[in-house]
């Protein structure tokens, strides 16, 4: 899998208050391969939304045994695309996900934080 070039979130101007959510998910859609002898699967893939402007950055489909962090990182980056300046803080879904983009040096200014899981 190709990763995106993340963009220099640092040294754009930080938007005040943005919230930005993000997470690696599986799509609510069935891929069927072209090979005859592979059966349809699930894909999975990267999600990033913007709570102020409601816009969406998305990585590509992949198959679920290709989950990586890459999926989460071309997301965010594909966001950040459309949407200009950084946010002042950006959820994931796991601590794995939040471990993921403090590692980024393009995301060191923007924080990072767990979004709490709802009790079944």
């Amino acid at each position: 899998m190709q990763m995106t070039r993340l963009l220099p979130f640092p040294e754009l101007r930080r938007k005040g208050g943005d919230l930005w959510q993000a997470t690696v998910v599986h799509v609510p859609a069935w891929v069927t391969p072209e090979e005859n002898d592979r059966t349809p699967y699930r894909p999975v893939a990267g999600l990033a939304v913007s709570a102020t402007s409601g816009r969406v950055g998305a990585s590509e489909l992949v198959h679920a045994s290709e989950r990586s962090p890459a999926l989460l990182l071309a997301a965010v980056d594909r966001l950040g695309a459309a949407q200009g300046p950084a946010p002042a803080l950006i959820q994931v879904g796991s601590e794995e996900e939040a471990a993921t983009l403090r590692a980024t040096p393009a995301l060191a200014e923007v924080l990072t934080q767990r979004t709490a899981q709802p009790s079944a």
